[in-house]
């Protein structure tokens, strides 16, 4: 099955380090260090400054810190499922949510690629050697919220498969980090080889 995917990261100019320095930054002053807020906002309207003068080639980052700019200020912000950047927003709100997620585990770039090669995958063994070889990165608490985050997306696109596929993968990955990879995926197969319809096949 060629899966569509959601969670992507092409066509993004802003650097992984960049990126993540925007999501922890953002988190912090939304969370524990409310009294560099409005610094941080003067940061964020500057790059969005520079964005728009940078041409059309930049309208996505346009819309990442004009989203950006409208969490700090107390406002709602969304990008489209498929906007590169996404993710990273979705990370940014799902952390606030939470009360603040520690600098160490805010990576978005490398976290969603990770997703994004678990969830591309051509069958489930190929699946199974993603989470073998990212478990680092694919069993992070973050992980959940941006794989819930695309799933609500989904829903509300009316796109009801794709969010039933994302949630199958979480369900694995839930599997795998309470019974272990081996089992999880040991499992997963004996139910496709049973014909199972809730199981569908890579």
């Amino acid at each position: 099955m060629q899966y569509r995917l959601i969670l992507r990261v092409m066509a993004a100019t802003i650097p992984a380090e960049t990126l993540g320095t925007i999501v922890t930054n953002t988190v912090a002053v939304l969370t524990g260090m409310p009294e560099r807020r409005e610094e941080w906002r003067e940061t964020i309207a500057g790059a969005l400054q520079d964005a728009r003068q940078r041409g059309p080639d930049w309208q996505i980052e346009v819309e990442f810190f004009t989203a950006v700019l409208a969490l700090l200020g107390g406002q709602a912000a969304d990008l489209p499922a498929s906007h590169p950047y996404a993710a990273a927003l979705a990370q940014i709100r799902a952390a606030v949510a939470a009360g603040g997620t520690p600098p160490d585990e805010v990576e978005p770039e490398p976290v969603i690629a990770a997703i994004q090669a678990f969830v591309s995958a051509p069958d489930w063994a190929a699946s199974r050697q993603v989470v073998e070889a990212r478990q680092d990165l694919l069993f992070r608490p973050q992980v959940v919220a941006i794989f819930e985050e695309n799933i609500d997306r989904a829903k509300a696109a009316g796109d009801q498969q794709w969010a039933d596929t994302l949630a199958l993968h979480l369900e694995i990955l839930r599997a795998c980090r309470a019974e272990g990879i081996g089992p999880a995926f040991e499992r997963l197969a004996q139910m496709e080889a049973e014909g199972d319809d809730d199981v569908p096949t890579s």
